[in-house]
């Protein structure tokens, strides 16, 4: 309630707390793995045709730590960009554009979580590199992170696109960075899992070359979600597997639609809907199949 003596009464702009908003939003990505889709939505942006993720430990000062890599052949980061966009929190040249993915400036702020930050981009023929030491901690004390950035001599393994290095993620997290576990988040929660193909659009070249912790080598994943062969013949069912539960366990059907919204006639959308059977989606999907399947089945 004002106060009655109108003297008293003063225009004011509101404060920003900047240090808490960068560590509210560096912790509002709750799951360890949407720094996946972070770095696949930006390089798919940034109009690369391959990302290379790779995680591994090393010992850094006597502790396992767990080192993120991801390496682009996309566009690159000028180095305004990549002081504006990467590194400022709500700026982000991708707002004006349908095309792009990212569009709040918020995205790369998952990075802060970790013990160090490099990141190495060459855009247009100039190589820049940034680095940031310790960020969450500085935050959780009060102080403001200080990357720096510099022109570098063009790195001789990145003629174009960018690199960046984490350290120390997520509190050194492993479990969660397990090649089967990610491949299928990135075909559930990221921009790899679209369904364009389902609907004859011929989608942009774009592969993930992933290797996580527990892998030995590295695997190539295609662009598009992953669905079940369709199978719905039932008669073919029932005599390829009897009259029994096995025939509905390996039904597939596929269903596509395309429509408008209702009170926006305007803004149209597709839609593609799979009726699995168990047995059928155990079969394709990793991280669901019975484990007595045998593995050179799909």
């Amino acid at each position: 309630m004002l106060n009655e003596n109108l003297t008293d009464e003063h225009q004011f702009t509101p404060k920003v707390s900047t240090v808490n908003e960068f560590i509210e939003i560096a912790f509002d990505f709750g799951d360890p793995l949407e720094i996946i889709r972070e770095v696949i939505s930006n390089a798919y942006d940034a109009r690369a045709t391959l990302l290379k993720i790779y995680a591994r430990v090393e010992d850094i000062d006597g502790e396992d730590t767990l080192i993120l890599e991801f390496i682009d052949n996309g566009d690159g980061m000028s180095p305004d960009i990549l002081e504006n966009n990467f590194w400022d929190l709500g700026n982000s040249s991708a707002k004006k554009n349908p095309e792009k993915i990212g569009e709040k400036g918020h995205g790369t702020k998952i990075f802060l979580r970790s013990s160090k930050i490099f990141v190495q981009t060459v855009a247009e023929g100039i190589a820049t590199e940034s680095e940031c030491l310790s960020p969450m901690s500085k935050l959780k004390k009060g102080v403001m992170h200080q990357p720096f950035i510099r022109k570098v001599v063009q790195h001789p393994m990145l003629e174009k696109g960018t690199y960046i290095r984490i350290e120390g993620y997520h509190n050194n997290q492993f479990s969660k960075f397990k090649q089967e576990i990610v491949a299928d988040y990135i075909y559930w929660f990221t921009k790899m899992g679209s369904i364009e193909k389902e609907f004859g659009i011929v989608p942009r070249d774009f592969q993930v070359e992933l290797q996580m912790l527990d892998a030995r080598e590295p695997a190539m994943l295609n662009f598009g979600h992953r669905f079940a062969a369709e199978n719905c013949n039932i008669d073919k069912l029932y005599a390829d597997y009897g009259h029994s539960e096995n025939a509905v366990d390996y039904f597939v059907k596929k269903y596509q639609i395309s429509r408008s919204l209702k009170n926006h006639p305007h803004i149209s959308y597709n839609m593609v809907i799979y009726y699995e059977g168990d047995k059928a989606k155990r079969i394709y999907n990793p991280c669901i199949r019975d484990r007595r399947v045998r593995n050179d089945v799909y």
